[in-house]
């Protein structure tokens, strides 16, 4: 993974991070939907990061 593609995933993951965190602020989880939304967000991270890692594991 190149130096950008490392840097756009970073960024990526600060957004779902952000709109995660915006979600469970607003305390929007009376439907499965709204649920599933932020349970969507938390595995993109978690994805990046594995992502993330995977690079900096192999320097």
């Amino acid at each position: 993974m190149t130096k950008k593609k490392l840097l756009q995933a970073a960024n990526l993951m600060s957004l779902y991070s952000i709109l995660t965190r915006d979600e469970i602020q607003a305390g929007n989880f009376k439907t499965s939907l709204q649920k599933d939304k932020v349970l969507k967000y938390l595995e993109r991270i978690e994805r990046l990061v594995g992502k993330i890692r995977g690079v900096i594991t192999e320097v």
